[in-house]
């Protein structure tokens, strides 16, 4: 026995000591006095007692062991000291504000064999002008023993035991002052409807345990809220102790009501558990049934009523086992931090499920509507990503991105703009695959807000919406951050059409289709600075561009089209790719050009007249020339060329006001009408002009063997000529 027991032990004999009585608390010393009294009987008389007397420090006062004595009323109508109290046989007890002491074990039991609106036995405590207004040792309901208590203080010094078929319900404060087991529920532990703000406070101040729902999982809490829109907030609070072992039972909080979980450590609901949610909704202030305190973990269901309204104050964690059920016009919030390791999540009609803080690591979550604005998941703060995470219905992102484990997102509806200004901004540091019909509230599938990509050689965006003809629209702000020593792709996936600002950093790639459009603004700030573009690409006129890093056409499948007008201002060009300027004939200005040993210029002929009738590069800087030159004739809808040039046509593609180095090493046969047109290729200190050298029948189209050797003699044929 510790310090503090012995001081609150000798407080309660103290009086005893006092009045001279000389207490043995060995069993043989304990004498019985039975209730013989009549119904609403008072304590104080001794003849309602047998043998005769009112009970005392050595007596056991028992109500209703005798026969006949049963479903009768006793009032304690003073303060009194007993060694123990036993209420049985459908009995009544009521301490009427008095203060009693019971330095042994009290025990409500109801009767056995009777009916379940008959059996109960009963007791109550009432709040008095005492500090304490009920000590026991130890605390025993069983066989349908009722206990109530209005208010107060009652101090378990050992344990309190609710048996089956029993229940304890009240508000005021119970303390338990032992270090080991304190508390076992194995019945209903409920909280009433009360004005008192408070409700009813377990004070477990020597670190005891507290088992909430028994050997058997049988243990329930009903924490019943106001009837009424009075704002008080009908509670359970548990300060100090730990939690046995995993709670598998029912946990159900009801409207204003709140259980408040303030143990020394985490505390766990299990895959057999229920933790309900009935809850009005009214406003922010009331009509919220709320969980709060320590860290939970939640492996079974949750759920609220139709219409309810629940709220996790608490940070939690949802296990694979979890399943969470949000009704039509319910709402669930989670406002701790949030950790979703899995589990199945539903929301109904009208319903709502928000989550503040989260870090979602898997999970399906399923919604009504695919509209966010009927059926809304939304993740409203701070978010994590990692795992797959399946979506069958919208989801709404409010909350900043981060990505820092792989991580695929399937959605039907994943509006990544969320609702609020400013916000969502994605940080991905890892690969990011999203697969989704939309990714916004319409069908415009336009992203408004800031994402970055950058961070280690795996982060990467692959973004595949289900229709493959659609595009989406980059409309804010993208930063893709690359590798000094080679070049890092970034994304992937679904076409885009970049209509905001996109900035680089160090060497980045896109792989998927990508359009820069006019309204779009590419930052390559530094001369290090790269974007390749490896997938069928363009830039429109009126692309903005500030820097003086490179845009670079790479691989077998990369294409970029320079429509008409387009200029790239100080950003250079290098293609390792197909380049073509524009989709018939136009001009297009770049700072510095390099056509790369895996490069081809594709130039479209229609006529004579620069720019309106044939391509031209337009070149600021140096222009350095490898690779293969292609040209083609305009033709009309069946394929008929619409202009036919004639032997020693001339034609200035390329102008390079920094001067031209370098020479194709091969040029393209022209197979136009039947045709076959032979270039030469004339090379100017600042422009690159082609010649039509000859024009004969067109041979039939060659083997992949035969085609390598006409390459060979096409280079050959177009070697540099001045």
């Amino acid at each position: 026995m510790n310090q503090a027991q012995e001081d609150r032990r000798f407080s309660r004999y103290a009086p005893i000591l006092a009045l001279g009585v000389l207490v043995t608390l060995a069993p043989a010393a304990l004498a019985d006095r039975s209730w013989v009294g009549p119904n609403l009987g008072v304590w104080s008389d001794a003849g309602n007692w047998s043998p005769g007397g009112v009970p005392g420090a050595a007596d056991i006062a028992r109500i209703g062991n005798l026969p006949g004595v049963d479903g009768d009323w006793v009032y304690l109508d003073q303060d009194d000291v007993v060694a123990g109290l036993r209420v049985t046989d459908t009995m009544h007890f009521r301490s009427e504000g008095y203060k009693l002491t019971v330095l042994g074990e009290t025990l409500v039991s109801g009767q056995e064999g009777e009916d379940e609106l008959e059996k109960h036995s009963r007791m109550r405590i009432e709040e008095g002008p005492h500090a304490i207004d009920f000590d026991t040792d130890k605390l025993t309901l069983s066989n349908g023993g009722y206990f109530t208590q209005d208010g107060g203080m009652m101090e378990v010094d050992e344990r309190f035991h609710i048996g089956s078929d029993s229940r304890y319900a009240g508000h005021g404060t119970v303390r338990f002052g032992d270090s080991g087991l304190v508390f076992r529920n194995e019945s209903i532990l409920s909280v009433n409807d009360s004005a008192d703000p408070v409700g009813l406070t377990f004070d477990v101040i020597n670190g005891g345990v507290l088992d909430l729902d028994g050997l058997t999982g049988e243990g329930r809490i009903y924490v019943y809220g106001a009837l009424d829109d009075d704002p008080n907030t009908s509670r359970l609070t548990i300060n100090g102790g730990t939690i046995a072992d995993p709670v598998n039972s029912t946990v159900r909080i009801g409207r204003n009501g709140r259980l408040q979980m303030n143990t020394e450590a985490p505390w766990e609901m299990a895959d057999g558990s229920l933790l309900k949610f009935t809850g009005s909704l009214y406003d922010d202030e009331t009509g919220h049934g709320r969980l709060g305190g320590q860290h939970v973990t939640l492996g079974g269901v949750v759920s609220t009523s139709i219409a309810g309204f629940g709220w996790i104050e608490s940070d939690a964690t949802f296990e694979p086992t979890a399943e969470v059920h949000v009704p039509e016009r319910a709402n669930l919030v989670l406002g701790g931090q949030t950790v979703v390791n899995g589990g199945e999540f539903n929301v109904g009609d009208d319903g709502n499920l928000h989550f503040g803080d989260a870090e979602v690591n898997g999970g399906v979550f399923n919604t009504a509507s695919t509209t966010s604005s009927l059926s809304r998941l939304a993740f409203g703060g701070d978010t994590s990503f990692s795992g797959d995470i399946v979506v069958n219905g919208a989801a709404l992102q409010n909350g900043d991105v981060t990505v820092n484990s792989p991580a695929t997102l399937t959605a039907t509806r994943f509006n990544m703009n969320g609702s609020f200004v400013g916000k969502p901004h994605w940080d991905i540091n890892h690969a990011l695959t999203l697969n989704a019909s939309y990714i916004s509230s319409g069908t415009s599938n336009r992203f408004r807000k800031s994402i970055d990509i950058s961070g280690t050689l795996l982060s990467r965006l692959d973004l595949n919406l289900d229709d493959p003809t659609e595009s989406w629209e980059m409309d804010g702000e993208m930063h893709l951050g690359g590798n000094i020593a080679f070049y890092v792709n970034r994304l992937a996936g679904s076409p885009m059409r970049m209509t905001g600002e996109l900035e680089v950093s160090s060497k980045a790639g896109i792989s998927a289709d990508t359009t820069l459009a006019a309204a779009s603004t590419t930052t390559l700030q530094d001369a290090n600075d790269q974007l390749r573009f490896t997938g069928v690409s363009r830039v429109e006129a009126g692309a903005g561009f500030v820097g003086w890093g490179d845009l670079v056409v790479g691989g077998a499948s990369g294409h970029l089209t320079l429509d008409d007008g387009a200029n790239t201002v100080d950003v250079g060009l290098v293609n390792q790719g197909l380049l073509d300027v524009d989709d018939r004939a136009g001009i297009a200005t770049v700072d510095r050009f390099t056509n790369g040993v895996n490069g081809t210029l594709a130039i479209d002929l229609g006529g004579h007249l620069i720019g309106d009738e044939f391509d031209h590069l337009l070149v600021a800087g140096v222009a350095e020339i490898d690779g293969v030159l292609g040209v083609d004739l305009l033709a009309d809808e069946f394929g008929v060329p619409t202009f036919l040039p004639q032997v020693g046509d001339e034609f200035m593609i390329l102008s390079s006001q920094g001067g031209v180095s370098g020479a194709f090493a091969g040029v393209l046969p022209t197979i136009a009408g039947g045709m076959a047109y032979g270039w030469e290729v004339l090379y100017h200190p600042h422009d690159v002009t082609i010649r039509l050298a000859s024009v004969g029948s067109a041979v039939p189209e060659p083997t992949t063997g035969l085609m390598a050797a006409c390459l060979l003699a096409m280079a050959a044929y177009g070697a540099p000529r001045r």
